[in-house]
């Protein structure tokens, strides 16, 4: 790889001959001492950022991290697809020009027959729901952080919810 670098022989070597005594070589150390510092932190940090970006809006990628960051030792977060409206197919409009503002939408359900839904009703459900179980009480991440973490990994338009299964 190219980021490793041994700065004890990199000084050794960039040190003119005739100024390799052991002590000046272990002053140079001192005074270089801090890049030595700053270079561990930069590869923690290109380590984390390949990472992340390994991880993309894929539900299997997105489960995975989500579970390497907030529930590490038990993997207790789920991604499952959210209610499958059929908006496409299957639901007409009743009363289009009469009701501009709020349309009512209705479906045909076998069992019970016409079922009549406001749009907004029908509408708001979410593309994946992510769900915790946490029944051990070991698995309690911050939902605010969690929210977070989804808004940036997710694809613009997918909605989603977080449910918290306590039994």
């Amino acid at each position: 790889m190219m980021y490793n670098i041994d700065y004890n022989l990199l000084l050794k070597q960039l040190t003119p001959i005739p100024l390799r005594k052991p002590k000046f070589l272990a002053l140079v150390k001192v005074l270089c001492g801090y890049i030595s510092v700053l270079y561990a932190d930069f590869l923690e940090l290109r380590k984390k950022a390949l990472y992340e970006l390994s991880h993309g809006s894929q539900v299997i990628y997105l489960e995975k991290y989500l579970n390497d960051r907030f529930c590490p030792s038990t993997q207790n977060i789920k991604i499952i697809d959210g209610q499958q409206n059929l908006l496409h197919s299957d639901v007409f409009y009743l009363a289009e020009e009469a009701v501009q503002d709020n349309p009512v939408l209705y479906t045909i359900d076998e069992d019970k027959g016409p079922v009549l839904y406001l749009f907004n009703e029908y509408t708001d459900h979410a593309d994946f729901i992510i769900q915790i179980n946490n029944t051990a009480g070991d698995c309690t991440p911050d939902l605010t952080e969690l929210r977070s973490v989804v808004d940036l990994r997710k694809l613009p338009g997918i909605t989603y919810d977080v449910e918290i299964i306590v039994n």
